[in-house]
């Protein structure tokens, strides 16, 4: 079984977290269009596959907060 893989990208200069995506959403080559990534000024993070205790998606470098309990 294939499973996409699953991206999203933080554009660093105008501080923007893009809409998932994967690969074959991509066209690569053409003239550029609104809404194109720019690679060099984006940080790309890949779904990990977990999801938080909300349901939201959990991508490679996002902050997760862990609370201390006493048990």
């Amino acid at each position: 079984m294939k499973r996409k893989i699953k991206l999203r990208a933080w554009d660093k200069h105008d501080k923007y977290m893009s809409k998932p995506f994967s690969l074959g959403d991509i066209e690569f080559g053409g003239e550029l269009e609104e809404g194109t990534l720019v690679i060099d000024d984006c940080e790309i993070m890949q779904f990990t596959g977990l999801k938080d205790k909300n349901g939201k998606e959990i991508y490679s470098s996002d902050f997760v907060g862990v609370s201390k309990e006493k048990y």
